[in-house]
């Protein structure tokens, strides 16, 4: 074959595949370009618009049960049936409601299945910077421990031995940190301690465990990570109650504490005072408290809200 003929036979091959490509672009667009799907004579569905339908229609029952089911033309199956704004005593079968919260399934015959969410989940918050709430050294850094437990401090401002006292999640600056909390991290400090011994922290309202948190010798300053469970309680003052969370913290000898919160673990956002939450974080979270209330008639020493 000459040269020639080579070259011309490669441009027709270019040439075909040029009108084929053609070809297929034409078919392409004929299909983009064809009559959308309708269900029934009028204007055409639109995937992803709006129905512009004009009318409501409402299905009233005095039937104290479900009246709308939806259900597959397949009889095998499973019905999906929009219950009562009040969760039935016996509920049909694919009945889906919510009740306390919590989205319920029906299997009928009474029978209800809790559907799994992630309400139950809780989640770490670590503040802004650790919040120190109890230093006993200082008679103003153990204000509000030694205002809810009264009995439990020597004069030199040390717990004393075998002392429990009560910590409220409240900063020696007067910030709330949390209420309705699970828990929290942290770290717990003992400095100048009388004798050996331990200390322990956990929540408020709870038994004391058979643990230690930080275990020591006399006159020695050590600390430890700790993460301990809470719990809401209500400090009371003249002007009202003023809940918030808790935890409780126990020493074998007389010794000082320092405790200092760097994390909450919580539930929800709005279990937490949203001034000690970094800037990112404090969209969805309120303050635990509102308001101010003077503490102790006499007592100038207030808790921000």
């Amino acid at each position: 074959m000459s040269e020639d003929n080579a070259v011309n036979r490669r441009r027709l091959l270019r040439r075909a595949g040029t009108v084929a490509a053609g070809l297929g672009a034409a078919g392409v667009a004929s299909a983009v370009a064809a009559s959308p799907a309708a269900a029934a004579d009028g204007q055409a569905i639109v995937q992803g618009s709006d129905n512009a339908g004009t009318t409501l229609t409402t299905v009233t029952s005095s039937n104290a049960g479900g009246t709308l089911k939806l259900v597959n033309s397949n009889a095998a199956g499973t019905p999906l049936v929009l219950a009562d704004k009040v969760w039935p005593a016996n509920p049909a079968d694919g009945a889906l409601g919510f009740e306390d919260g919590y989205l319920l399934y029906g299997w009928g015959g009474g029978n209800t299945a809790l559907v799994a969410d992630s309400s139950w989940a809780n989640y770490t918050a670590f503040l802004s910077a650790p919040r120190r709430v109890l230093d006993t050294r200082n008679a103003l850094d153990r204000f509000w421990a030694q205002y809810v437990s009264p009995g439990q401090f020597q004069s030199d401002g040390k717990i004393k031995a075998g002392g429990i006292i009560n910590v409220p999640l409240i900063s020696v600056a007067d910030e709330p940190i949390s209420l309705g909390a699970n828990g929290l991290q942290g770290n717990l400090t003992v400095t100048q301690p009388s004798a050996g011994g331990w200390v322990t922290i956990y929540p408020y309202g709870s038994p004391k465990p058979n643990s230690s948190n930080v275990n020591f010798v006399a006159n020695q300053t050590i600390a430890n990570a700790v993460v301990s469970g809470v719990k809401a309680g209500v400090i009371t003052t003249d002007e009202g109650d003023f809940p918030v969370d808790f935890v409780s913290i126990y020493a074998a000898k007389a010794t000082h504490v320092i405790f200092d919160v760097a994390a909450v673990i919580a539930p929800s956002f709005y279990a937490l005072n949203s001034e000690v939450l970094p800037a990112q974080a404090v969209q969805g979270a309120r303050g635990a408290t509102s308001g101010r209330q003077a503490l102790g008639t006499g007592v100038k020493r207030s808790i921000k809200r």
